[in-house]
């Protein structure tokens, strides 16, 4: 994987034009992670587990507390795009965002970064 450091919105939009990644997906995440893993997926031990052991993963309480409270006021997209609705409010799923666009993806890369850390972006 090669790694390019980008310091500016500049040199990034300068990067962007001239280079051939109109064809890829983009993910900005604000904080190193060593794999691309969803939030509801991260810090569980063992992914090999049956429906039985579902209670050992966080976001499927999140998801079932979640739905128990808004459920009933969903309309019909809604319901049947649970998992992306709730996504999309915040609460740990098994999803990952990704994004056609490159600026998208920088937007999440410099949420809560400083002058001490980085964003980074996945192509």
């Amino acid at each position: 994987m090669d790694k390019i450091i980008i310091t500016s919105l500049q040199e990034y939009i300068k990067y962007i034009s001239e280079s051939t990644h109109n064809d890829f997906y983009f993910r900005g995440e604000s904080n190193y992670f060593h794999d691309r893993i969803s939030s509801g997926l991260r810090n569980i031990e063992c992914f090999d587990f049956g429906q039985a052991e579902k209670h050992r993963v966080p976001f499927f309480n999140y998801i079932k507390e979640y739905y128990m409270e808004v459920g009933n006021r969903l309309n019909e997209i809604d319901r049947k795009n649970f998992i992306c609705f709730s996504q999309h409010h915040g609460i740990p799923t098994n999803l990952l965002d990704i994004s056609r666009d490159p600026l998208v993806a920088l937007y999440f890369a410099c949420q809560d970064v400083n002058k001490s850390t980085s964003g980074y972006i996945y192509v």
